[in-house]
């Protein structure tokens, strides 16, 4: 009973609200950011122009999706660098993403 109640309370006083692309699309990046996934295929899973997204993302977090998710691919290199020191340089590059070990490098420094 008391869950109908909550339910019915939630449908009547909410408003359903799309999310907002450049939101969606950052939530992706967070979830994969070990995957090369194109913009243009992130584009398409959120449902608006790559263009659009790329500049949306840059206006809202003040840099570009390639950018973040480097950023992303970095912080979990060096969290994993701090907490597994016997592993190995080119384990965690490839864990993080990195195909290219000397770009990892670079990359890091």
């Amino acid at each position: 009973e008391v869950h109908r109640a909550v339910l019915e309370f939630v449908r009547r006083s909410t408003t359903i609200v799309k999310p907002d692309p450049v939101v969606r699309m950052k939530r992706l990046i967070d979830e994969e950011f070990s995957v090369d996934k194109p913009l243009s295929i992130v584009a398409e899973q959120v449902g608006q122009h790559e263009d659009t997204l790329r500049k949306g993302f840059r206006a809202r977090y003040g840099l570009s999706p390639a950018r973040y998710r480097l950023l992303l691919r970095l912080n979990h290199a060096a969290r994993t660098i701090w907490s597994k020191p016997s592993m190995e340089v080119a384990e965690i590059a490839l864990d993080a993403g990195f195909d290219d070990e000397s770009y990892f490098y670079r990359a890091f420094r």
